[in-house]
């Protein structure tokens, strides 16, 4: 828990620290000798600790995002999409399995919905379209993940097309 604690409590530009009052903990920290059957360095990981890698890595590519998003009633919810394009089109075969694994896996899924509930919480787009903003961009995420999406021109055309969503 020490890393995802860190991973979590960094503060975002503009704001206050991210999940330093969510209580958040990890259910398990056991180790999976083989996460379903992928190839590669995601064997013989715990899941705690490749969820707090992923966490950290994703939270670079969020702030990144926000450092370049101008202010505006959605600024989070579009800082998320754009840095949740970001990372898909960044994942290699190895980072594909282990993202599928853990965005599939509930408890995960918990704690990262309540860290990004917590991430747009300040802004002022309606909640119908923040929500449907950020689970076509994890739906993309997932997809990506799994090898379903064509490639960057499709992810390329669904951010815009979420980012649009938000000018409205």
């Amino acid at each position: 828990m020490r890393g995802c604690a860190l991973a979590f409590a960094r503060s975002i530009p503009g704001g206050g620290p991210v999940g330093t009052d969510m209580g958040l903990s990890l259910a398990r920290s056991s180790v999976f000798a083989c996460v379903p059957p992928f190839s590669g360095q995601v064997h013989d990981i715990a899941l705690d600790e490749l969820f707090e890698y992923h966490v950290s890595l994703f939270r670079h590519a969020l702030e990144e995002a926000l450092g370049a998003e101008a202010p505006g009633p959605a600024r989070h919810v579009r800082a998320y999409v754009r840095a949740v394009c970001v990372s898909a089109m960044a994942m290699g075969p190895n980072e594909r399995a282990a993202v599928a694994s853990l965005m599939c896996a509930p408890e995960y899924r918990v704690i990262w919905s309540d860290f990004i509930d917590e991430v747009c919480s300040g802004d002022a787009v309606d909640p119908a379209t923040q929500m449907a903003c950020r689970y076509a961009a994890e739906g993309l995420w997932l997809d990506h993940a799994l090898e379903r999406v064509s490639g960057p021109d499709h992810v390329a055309d669904v951010q815009q097309r979420l980012l649009t969503l938000t000018n409205a």
